[in-house]
């Protein structure tokens, strides 16, 4: 399985993109988004876009509960990986989904 990893630039997003942006820009594209833990902050946040605009066939977002840890405690870090590698290798199972934690 090949896997590409693609930032704002590359997908011609702003940094300062709305979080419903980046959902759509992911899900047009075909690109599992891999985020922090975000909050449910208004119409544009990443928890209110997946609830009015998911649908059974898009992409889950793999949510990185803390993603401070990832960089200070490599058995964290060690988890986090597996847990992600785990959502890619099963993602056509997981479409529809919503989020996905990775602990």
């Amino acid at each position: 399985m090949a896997v590409a990893v693609y930032t704002f630039a590359d997908l011609r997003l702003a940094t300062d993109a709305s979080d419903a942006a980046v959902w759509e820009c992911c899900q047009a594209n075909e690109v599992v988004l891999i985020t922090g833990n975000r909050n449910d902050d208004g119409p544009t946040s990443l928890e209110s876009t997946i609830r009015r605009c998911g649908k059974d066939t898009c992409l889950p977002v793999i949510t990185i509960a803390r993603p401070a840890q990832v960089l200070i405690e490599r058995r964290y870090a060690e988890r986090t990986a597996e847990a992600v590698l785990e959502f890619l290798l099963n993602l056509d199972k997981l479409r529809g989904v919503g989020r996905l934690f990775a602990h």
